[in-house]
């Protein structure tokens, strides 16, 4: 083969290859990684948080934390202030903000929820929870209860039962620390 035949068969392969990457470049729908390899298919929101809660810290009028060992804090709105109703704590009681532990935990999302059976409970720490908390709103229903157990083995989350949906979640630890600290644990 001649070298003129060689050189026009090496630029017809360079422009092909430069005209592939601009395909390429241009075709959002089906841009691979480096590597080659996709992942192409949508798993949906099951492995998203997701909010725990529909209320907002507006409707809550009641708010009760109860530890493990029984220490209690119970909190009422009265207007738009609130007034601690435990007598036992109330150092603890003046240090908590009612309000701003409200508007995080309404906002708590799920980080995972676990199938529940029967010996679920106990295997994460919710036979006897270290927190129950209640919020309630002016009627005196429930808009949240859940008992918090164990942290999670890399301890960034918290094992949460849902007592009126019967469900089990991993919840971020820091929706409980703050509550948690106020009654001593």
């Amino acid at each position: 083969m001649s070298e003129r035949v060689k050189t026009l068969l090496w630029t017809l392969v360079l422009i092909a290859g430069i005209g592939a990457s601009v395909l390429q470049l241009g075709d959002d729908q089906h841009h691979r990684p480096i590597g080659g390899h996709s992942h192409g298919h949508d798993h949906g929101s099951a492995h998203q948080p997701r909010k725990l809660f529909s209320w907002e810290p507006e409707q809550a009028h009641r708010l009760v934390l109860v530890s493990l060992e029984g220490a209690r804090l119970e909190f009422r709105r009265e207007g738009d202030a609130w007034a601690a109703e435990t007598t036992r704590g109330a150092a603890a009681a003046q240090a908590f903000d009612p309000q701003g532990y409200l508007n995080l935990f309404s906002q708590a999302r799920s980080d995972r929820e676990i199938p529940m059976d029967a010996t679920v409970l106990e295997s994460y720490g919710l036979k006897s929870p270290v927190l129950r908390v209640r919020v309630e709103d002016d009627a005196g229903q429930a808009l949240a209860e859940v008992e918090v157990g164990q942290r999670t083995p890399d301890g960034f989350g918290r094992y949460v039962f849902l007592p009126s949906a019967q469900t089990l979640h991993i919840v971020p630890n820091y929706q409980f620390s703050k509550a948690l600290e106020a009654l001593g644990q």
